[in-house]
């Protein structure tokens, strides 16, 4: 539905995506036992790693776990670091594995390249452990000739609970790059933050209310950016040509000039939407800011454009555009 909106160039829309949720459910009922870790003598007869893998008991499960896997690697260009693997040592001397999609990856297969700098991304990203597991040989020996870069197949291996390998998946995808961490010591960015995280942690709905001030002077800056880059000539003539000058003057104070002309543009774009089809872009309600960005981002104003007569700006409609805007801002600020 086209209607009338607010909207703040000085904000990036918010875009909530959803990582892959069913992975998780396979994975714990492929019933994984351990990491396999296979080691292969080099030129000097040292041992290196050539591949890891899941060792599972449930073929069915496994197959359908590593299809997600999968796709992620295929849908981020064969890249196999779509996968994030961790490796978290735990104070007891175990360690866990951290499965998940590695979040810059995810982004990129999300969001189209034309947004990605514009929107501010808020995911939800299911992650999936393998704890129970002693560190021993066999994962200090990865551990400690681990290099970046490196070209690491990561297979399914099929196996029972004594621990021994009796077929492997043909498939794998090839890593170049593993985290490790250790419980105590987490980076920012470690999954172990949500897999060792008390599971009794009632939900607080104020943790996701913004708690302190917020400093105005990059989003002021920020609307005038993207107004002179969405709407230069609407600028121009109010810059250069003094067009709306006289009702642009009468504008009580508290509405700062860029408040002001960010209004003028919104009433333009709006009237420009109704002589397009009023039913191609939805105004109205959660989501309406995408709209109208993802509809900026797709069409250019040139002087072919559509410019409303001069006496539909008064100084009743400007202050009620500013309000709206307003109100979006302070929504928007509200919230995390």
């Amino acid at each position: 539905m086209l209607k009338e909106f607010g909207f703040d160039y000085g904000l990036k829309p918010r875009l909530i995506l959803v990582s892959d949720i069913s992975f998780p459910e396979y994975f714990q009922k492929a019933k994984c036992i351990a990491i396999a870790f296979i080691h292969c003598p080099d030129s000097l007869d040292n041992l290196i790693t050539t591949e890891i893998g899941f060792l599972c008991e449930v073929e069915e499960y496994a197959e359908k776990f590593m299809d997600c896997l999968m796709q992620w690697v295929k849908d981020s260009g064969d890249d196999g670091d779509a996968v994030e693997l961790e490796f978290i040592e735990l104070l007891d001397g175990e360690y866990m594995l951290g499965i998940a999609p590695n979040v810059d990856r995810f982004l990129k297969r999300m969001i189209e390249p034309m947004l990605m700098e514009r929107v501010d991304p808020m995911f939800s990203m299911a992650t999936q452990g393998k704890g129970g597991m002693r560190i021993g040989e066999n994962y200090s020996l990865f551990k400690s000739q681990y290099v970046k870069g490196r070209r690491i197949p990561v297979r399914i291996f099929y196996g029972s609970k004594d621990g021994k390998i009796q077929k492997n998946s043909e498939r794998y995808f090839v890593k170049t790059e593993f985290k490790f961490s250790k419980e105590g010591e987490l980076p920012n960015e470690s999954l172990g933050h949500g897999l060792l995280a008390k599971k009794d942690k009632p939900f607080n709905p104020k943790n996701f209310k913004r708690k302190g001030p917020v400093d105005m002077a990059p989003i002021e800056k920020r609307r005038m950016e993207e107004l002179n880059h969405f709407f230069p000539l609407i600028l121009d003539r109010i810059e250069r040509e003094k067009w709306l000058e006289g009702v642009i003057a009468s504008i009580p104070p508290h509405i700062s000039r860029p408040e002001v002309i960010q209004a003028i543009c919104n009433i333009v774009l709006l009237e420009r939407l109704k002589q397009n089809n009023p039913l191609s872009i939805n105004t109205d309600g959660p989501g309406h800011d995408m709209n109208l960005l993802q509809h900026l981002l797709q069409q250019v104003e040139s002087f072919s454009s559509y410019f409303p007569p001069p006496e539909l700006f008064t100084k009743a409609l400007i202050k009620k555009q500013a309000k709206l805007d307003k109100k979006y801002l302070t929504e928007y600020l509200q919230k995390i």
